[in-house]
């Protein structure tokens, strides 16, 4: 039982890590663009009483529009969210085999697990190759293989 705990701990750990970064990089990417889009429309209220010249105002409420259409557009609260769902899906996967001893759940597990796997990657986003990349080139993430228990390999 150690041994199928270990290879299905290999086969979604890379999942979850990548999943977690992308999830952090979109959440980080959304948090900026709605800092630009609050920064230029405060900017439009702020200036509008000094400035008399309209286009300066008319300009940067344009301008913050542009990046709130553009936030709408690449549809960033939802990708957040299915990022989200995914990574901690993956983790709560990774709990679930530390616990498993009997041979019904593993059987049943497999089965709730392909089809867990294959609706993650209908519902999320595509996975960037670099994140996988950086997971193969971290010796520390891909060192817990010649550990002999699966008991501290989660890090959520």
């Amino acid at each position: 039982m150690l041994a199928k705990a270990k290879d299905l701990y290999m086969l979604y750990h890379p999942y979850w890590w990548c999943r977690r970064q992308h999830y952090l990089r979109l959440k980080k990417e959304k948090m900026l663009w709605n800092m630009l889009s609050l920064l230029l429309a405060a900017m439009g209220v702020i200036v509008g009483p000094i400035v008399t010249n309209a286009l300066v105002v008319s300009g940067l409420t344009v301008a913050a529009t542009m990046v709130k259409g553009f936030l709408d557009y690449k549809r960033y609260d939802t990708l957040v969210d299915m990022s989200r769902y995914a990574y901690t899906m993956y983790a709560k996967v990774l709990k679930q085999l530390k616990t498993m001893k009997e041979q019904e759940e593993w059987d049943t597990f497999e089965v709730k697990m392909d089809a867990l796997h294959e609706t993650l990657i209908d519902l999320t986003p595509i996975l960037p190759d670099h994140y996988k990349e950086r997971y193969k080139n971290n010796k520390e993430l891909t060192d817990f293989t010649d550990s002999g228990s699966t008991t501290d390999l989660v890090r959520v």
